[in-house]
């Protein structure tokens, strides 16, 4: 239980990772917008396509960090059941037994064992009997209640002795949720709100850089004057470019691609970068 802080902590997809010794947040932006646009990754956007940190992308982020710490709480679960199964269990019960107002003698019931155990009905529980000196030779009764005395005896096999372990892992075991559901309980409530706290957090940051009104802009699939369904509009910086006409039998013009842009946006465009560009043209063909 003592490396549960130090866990680094993820969602199924990839999207997040929470590292809790640190506090370190990494966010994979490629998977965040793939899973927002509902693709593996960002391989086959539109053209031109405008990635945001907006209420959709932060939607997609909320579910994959509390789909993180639902992961990690179920884990924290896990691991506390592993625990309690493990706690070792002494139990010795004597119980004074009567019959036709005289006292047959006293049973004692032990074991020694894993909570595991118990509740499995594997646990090894013994029984023995004091019997009250002189019980069979009492006047009259005696020997009903040496009969009583056998016949009980004869009662205790290992298998109804074995059938008292789940009743007392029972008896336990509510008392350990009484304990641990509360813990529990405040675990997966302290859970939530670190999700929303945690999106908040990333959506501030995230957002003051790719936000609309952010301080930087990404593209992906850029292309100038494409025709693509769903295609955004062409880099103001690429607007020169004479636009490609691709009219069989002749095609003129040049045709640019670059896999992501990274702009810094407002009034003065300091920074651009394309990453993985290429282009073809200028050329004419004659059939």
């Amino acid at each position: 239980m003592s490396q549960l802080g130090d866990d680094t902590i993820t969602d199924d997809e990839g999207i997040v990772a929470i590292d809790l010794a640190t506090g370190v947040i990494t966010v994979d932006l490629e998977s965040l917008f793939g899973a927002t646009y509902g693709q593996d990754d960002l391989n086959g956007l539109p053209p031109n396509t405008e990635l945001l940190i907006d209420g959709e992308v932060l939607s997609t982020l909320l579910t994959a960090v509390g789909d993180a710490l639902d992961d990690w709480t179920a884990s924290v679960v896990d691991r506390l059941d592993a625990a309690l199964d493990l706690v070792r269990v002494q139990f010795s019960l004597s119980v004074p037994l009567t019959l036709l107002g005289n006292t047959l003698g006293t049973l004692t019931v032990s074991t020694d064992a894993s909570l595991a155990a118990l509740a499995a009905g594997t646990a090894v529980v013994t029984a023995g009997f004091a019997q009250t000196p002189g019980l069979c030779s009492i006047v009259v009764i005696g020997p009903t209640l040496c009969g009583a005395v056998t016949t009980l005896l004869t009662g205790l096999t290992p298998a109804v002795l074995a059938a008292l372990g789940p009743g007392i892992a029972a008896i336990l075991t509510t008392s350990l949720d009484g304990v641990a559901a509360p813990a529990l309980t405040t675990l997966g409530s302290t859970a939530a709100a670190t999700a929303s706290g945690v999106v908040v957090l990333l959506g501030d940051s995230l957002g003051g850089l790719f936000g609309s009104a952010g301080l930087m802009g990404l593209l992906v699939n850029v292309q100038n004057d494409p025709t693509a369904p769903g295609a955004g509009a062409e880099p103001a910086s690429w607007s020169a470019l004479p636009a490609p006409d691709w009219a069989y039998p002749a095609s003129t013009g040049v045709f640019d691609v670059a896999a992501l842009q990274l702009s810094v946006v407002g009034a003065v465009q300091a920074i651009e970068l394309d990453l993985a560009r290429s282009s073809v043209g200028e050329n004419v063909v004659t059939g």
